[in-house]
């Protein structure tokens, strides 16, 4: 099953072919065309080859432009199905132009449909599924119709789509399929009705500039897509209605100012996106209420200054995106009640100062991005807390002068990536109790002059760079006890000698003779110690 549809094997499939091709031999006397290509194109080019007794029509495109009259429906008053697939906007020429569609239809499947319009007389009591996406439709209907079968609808793609009809009657309606919809301006007031719908996707709708109140009404909408809808300004505040709301991406709705304070009623809304949200100043501080939060994605927000103080209280909170949203000066202190949170990607917020030292309350924090935060001088000793964290990025931390010690109690830490780190003099000496260290890059820290000791008890250690560090005078002897290490030292034009310990271990390696000797010859040799 997928998209709440059930798929059929192709064997099934075949099966089903196999018996309409033996019904008659006349293509014309069959109830189902399933052919791509001539049998439906018979059917299809002739305008007296419509037929009573059609229930079920499947032509797909063959790669070459299909000619249909309209006048070939006039007769298929028993049409139950009808799916023609194309793959690009010539797939079809419609002739005669359109003027019935069977009223038994129950499935209106035609991508790429012509015509800027559905038959006025088209009657879809029985109709289920409607999929239109890459029309040319510009109206599907006038006036109400009757839609209470109606469950599936796709429009998407339908570039000269100007307004939906009606949709009063569509009570059962579950899906609604509108990106990229660029000319659609709003939708119809009585899509509040739809109070059984569960997803509607309106990303890329760049000419939407708002959505109706009444969508507060559609009580069970579950997935609500709004990604580039570069015109809409605000939501409205019924959305608090819509309390079974489970995912919301506004992403790349850069003329939003702010979100209602109502949505914090959301209180089952997991996923926030709102990534490039460029005009976004702040989040309502109702947010609190959206306990539920899973992951809250606001990277790219560049107008954001700070984060409301109720954050801490999303207590499910796992992923808290917050890359590029260089005017954010600093986290609230209430950011270490959020502990769930697993992943927290501050790069690139280049007026981040420093860190509240409730970070070390995010005691399940795996991963903590701080990469290209120019201005951050320190990281809080609290940090060591994070028992959990595996992976710490500071690269390109150009103010950043230290790490406190405790970061040695962050016993998983598995990677830690410093490069760039021009002002770093040096690592604390409780390193060494990291452990689980796999991963240790130090290059281009300009500024470094010595490690600790303790480097050479992370027996975990992997791989350590530091290549074109060009202060580094020298190296511990305790790296010769890492057997399993790939050691960078390109650039550390410093670094006049190795250890005997490290020597050694070279010399009994295969080819140690040919390392030591490039080693005297070149002091900018990258060592692989195997």
């Amino acid at each position: 099953m997928e998209n709440s549809k059930i798929g059929m094997h192709s064997l099934l499939v075949k099966l089903g072919k196999d018996i309409v091709h033996k019904q008659f031999d006349e293509p014309r006397q069959r109830q189902f065309f399933v052919d791509i290509g001539e049998n439906c194109e018979v059917l299809l080019a002739d305008e007296a080859a419509g037929s009573r007794c059609v229930i079920g029509i499947d032509c797909r495109f063959n790669g070459r432009k299909l000619n249909i009259s309209g006048r070939a429906f006039e007769r298929m008053s028993n049409l139950q199905f009808l799916r023609l697939k194309g793959f690009y906007y010539d797939a079809w020429y419609l002739s005669h132009g359109l003027s019935y569609l069977s009223p038994k239809l129950r499935i209106l499947d035609w991508n790429y449909f012509p015509a800027t319009r559905l038959p006025s007389n088209f009657n879809l009591k029985f109709l289920v599924e409607l999929d239109m996406s890459n029309s040319n439709l510009e109206k599907l209907w006038e006036g109400i119709k009757p839609l209470a079968n109606l469950k599936w609808m796709n429009l998407r793609s339908s570039h000269y789509l100007k307004e939906l009809p009606d949709l009063s009657t569509a009570k059962n309606l579950q899906e609604l399929y509108l990106n990229g919809c660029i000319s659609l301006v709003e939708l119809p007031s009585s899509i509040g009705n739809a109070i059984y719908l569960k997803i509607l996707e309106l990303s890329g709708c760049s000419s939407l500039v708002e959505l109706p109140f009444s969508i507060g009404n559609a009580i069970n909408l579950q997935d609500l897509y709004l990604s580039n809808c570069s015109s809409l300004v605000e939501l409205p505040s019924s959305i608090e209605n819509a309390t079974n709301l489970r995912k919301l991406d506004l992403s790349g709705c850069s003329s939003l100012v702010e979100l209602p304070s109502s949505l914090g009623s959301a209180i089952n809304l997991q996923d926030l996106y709102l990534i490039n949200c460029s005009s976004l100043v702040k989040l309502p501080s109702s947010i609190r209420n959206a306990a539920n939060h899973k992951i809250l994605d606001l990277s790219g927000c560049s107008s954001l200054v700070e984060l409301p103080s109720s954050i801490g209280n999303a207590t499910n909170l796992q992923t808290l995106n917050l890359s590029d949203c260089d005017r954010l000066v600093e986290l609230p202190s209430s950011i270490g009640n959020a502990t769930n949170l697993q992943t927290l990607n501050l790069s690139r917020c280049l007026s981040l100062v420093e860190l509240p030292s409730s970070i070390g309350n995010a005691t399940n924090l795996q991963t903590f991005n701080l990469r290209n935060c120019l201005s951050l001088v320190e990281l809080p000793s609290s940090i060591g807390k994070a028992t959990n964290l595996q992976t710490l990025n500071l690269s390109d931390c150009h103010r950043l002068v230290e790490l406190p010690s405790s970061i040695g109690n962050a016993t998983h830490l598995q990677s830690l990536n410093l490069s760039y780190c021009t002002c770093l003099v040096e690592l604390p000496s409780l390193i060494g109790n990291a452990t689980s260290f796999q991963k240790l890059n130090l290059s281009y820290c300009t500024s470094l002059v010595r490690l600790p000791s303790s480097i050479g008890n992370v027996s975990n250690l992997q791989t350590l760079n530091l290549r074109d560090c060009k202060s580094l005078v020298e190296l511990p002897s305790s790296i010769g006890n890492l057997t399993k290490l790939d050691l960078d030292i390109r650039g550390c034009s410093s670094l006049v000698e190795l250890p005997s310990s490290i020597v050694n271990f070279i010399m009994n390696q295969d080819g140690g003779n040919q390392y030591m000797h490039k080693f005297v010859a070149n002091p900018f040799l990258y060592w692989e110690c195997h």
